[in-house]
């Protein structure tokens, strides 16, 4: 008996207030369906290195290269980042980064790091031009590495 009074005073009130907690007007449903839901994308590649020298980049692999993104404009609210994959012994590796968020202008850049001491090392390579991904697209993007080179003086 307790449980039908308290449905039939809920009933009531939702009566009363004309189902005002769930009215929606037009303008707002036509604004959330003008929404895009902004899934996120893949950005990947190849790398491939041009030069190796030097008489200490013996234990060098493509782990030791990182693919970055990073967003333009203001303080990075967000960044990405990958290590690569492969064999660096055929001067190729490859990289990968999901969830890039889509929609935002963003760069990508790489990194090296270098795993013996070096006196003198050279990376030479580039910065991307800024680009943009659209919701759940794979943007493919390589990258060439002029010169590696790590040298310790004897």
């Amino acid at each position: 008996m307790k449980a039908k009074s308290i449905l039939g005073l809920f009933v009531l009130i939702l009566f009363v207030l004309g189902f005002s907690a769930v009215k929606t007007s037009a303008q707002e449903v036509e604004k959330e369906r003008g929404k895009l839901i902004k899934l996120p994308g893949v950005v990947k590649g190849t790398i491939y290195i041009k030069n190796v020298s030097g008489n200490n980049l013996g234990n060098f692999r493509c782990r030791n290269l990182a693919a970055i993104i990073y967003p333009l404009g203001g303080s990075p609210k967000w960044r990405r980042s990958r290590i690569g994959t492969g064999d660096f012994s055929k001067r190729k590796c490859l990289y990968s980064i999901s969830d890039v968020p889509a929609g935002a202008s963003f760069t990508i850049s790489l990194m090296a790091e270098f795993p013996n001491s070096c006196d003198q090392k050279t990376f030479d390579t580039h910065v991307s031009f800024p680009m943009e991904i659209k919701p759940q697209e794979t943007l493919t993007y390589d990258f060439t590495v002029t010169k590696i080179s790590c040298t310790v003086l004897k």
